[in-house]
């Protein structure tokens, strides 16, 4: 999902069945990062760690919980009273659509 949120299409993102199941398979998705529309360098190595195909290769869940993107990056921003509400309201509002 945070891949979809950054580059705007699912990693492996193909509009032919067969052409999704071998990206899948081999692994392929590019990650589209332009000048215009930096990311930050932890949020690029998190998603790779993420998308890792081997079992083995990937990180596990408790170290990708300790990855800096994590730490830095949503963890800056502690949950407040506000936010919370603000987080509450957003989702009642989707819902109502």
């Amino acid at each position: 999902m945070l891949y979809e949120m950054l580059v705007g299409v699912t990693p492996f993102h193909s509009f032919e069945m067969k052409d999704l199941i071998a990206k899948i398979n081999d692994g392929r998705y590019k990650l589209s990062i332009t000048p215009e529309e930096p990311v930050h360098i932890q949020t690029c190595l998190f998603l790779i760690q993420c998308l890792t195909m081997t079992e083995k290769e990937r990180m596990p869940i408790e170290e990708l919980s300790e990855h800096p993107f994590i730490q830095e990056q949503l963890m800056s921003t502690p949950l407040s009273p506000l936010n919370i509400e603000h987080f509450n309201s957003d989702m009642q509002g989707s819902t109502n659509m």
